[in-house]
């Protein structure tokens, strides 16, 4: 559903619901030395068939930076249950408060403004009420640095 490689930069899913069918995943992949992405208190229902909704928080966010980005998803509704926090491939882990402030900052600090050249290199994306459809097997948000 959604794939980062060589992402240089923050991104912060929050209090999102993703349609979790069987084969709904977060890849996060190649170099990720600049790579910080942290998802909080998301919905990963399994509409199809409910008894199924065996993922594990590593098997819905397969994290394969290496070297290694800080990647956090806690606080996780995945229907019937919560799943486990998961932060830098480790399943229970929770990320340290200055991360979680710092990928909050992202909200707090945003200011609504009309879009404007920015310096060679310099993005400044905002996605706000996004609904995303990819289908099956297919990736519905690629997010690419160039």
């Amino acid at each position: 559903m959604v794939r980062t490689s060589d992402f240089s930069g923050s991104l912060s899913l929050l209090n999102s619901s993703f349609d979790h069918r069987p084969s709904t995943h977060f890849d996060f992949l190649n170099n990720g030395q600049q790579t910080r992405v942290f998802g909080f208190g998301n919905n990963y229902p399994m509409f199809e068939d409910p008894q199924n909704a065996t993922k594990t928080p590593d098997q819905l966010w397969v994290d394969l930076t290496s070297p290694p980005g800080l990647i956090s998803q806690i606080g996780t509704e995945h229907l019937p249950n919560y799943l486990p926090n998961y932060t830098n491939k480790q399943v229970g882990a929770a990320p340290d408060t200055a991360f979680v402030r710092a990928q909050l900052s992202l909200l707090r600090d945003l200011r609504i403004e009309q879009p404007f050249d920015r310096a060679p290199g310099v993005t400044d994306v905002k996605i706000f009420r996004v609904r995303v459809m990819g289908g099956g097997n297919r990736t519905a948000c690629a997010i690419r640095a160039n």
